[in-house]
């Protein structure tokens, strides 16, 4: 079975249930997700401008597919996720847009894409997230994710990363 993320450049919609979709970015989903994320952290303690974020949020990759979360039809967040790294799916980005957080939408995310990389034969789902962003941590453990490794100075010089794995 070929993976849902698996090379997707323009993701086809996706219906997660209760007014949740996703899909691809749309005209001026690449700004305005910029302009929120840009002014939260991890991205303002990284010093990440909007526009550089606009710009890595808007770019193709080949197997990196970007997914724009609507939440009954409002654009709620972004989700970018590298296809297969180390025997499955790397979850690159996740950001939910102010007033959107606790509303579940990252944990049915998290459930599909464990989901969908089992489905595909992938054995991990991978996740790398700032040492400081205690909320991410708490948040990725309570989906089943575990803390592997600690990379220091990937995004930045002078903060740690933490690896996260799930086995599906």
């Amino acid at each position: 079975m070929v993976s849902a993320i698996g090379g997707m450049q323009h993701p086809a919609q996706i219906d997660l249930g209760d007014g949740l979709t996703m899909g691809g970015l749309a005209e001026g989903d690449a700004e305005g997700l910029a302009t929120c994320f840009g002014a939260i952290d991890p991205w303002v303690r990284y010093g990440t401008s909007a526009d550089g974020l606009k710009t890595f949020i808007g770019q193709e990759e080949p197997g990196a597919a970007r997914f724009v979360f609507r939440y009954r039809g409002e654009r709620a967040g972004l989700a970018i996720v590298r296809a297969d790294w180390l025997r499955g799916p790397y979850l690159q980005f996740l950001g939910l847009e102010n007033g959107f957080q606790g509303r579940g939408i990252g944990t049915r995310f998290l459930d599909w894409l464990a989901a969908d990389a089992a489905a595909a034969g992938h054995r991990h789902v991978w996740i790398m997230v700032s040492d400081f962003n205690t909320r991410a941590r708490a948040f990725y453990a309570r989906a089943g994710y575990q803390e592997i490794a600690t990379v220091p100075d990937v995004v930045k010089d002078g903060f740690d990363e933490i690896l996260l794995r799930k086995r599906v």
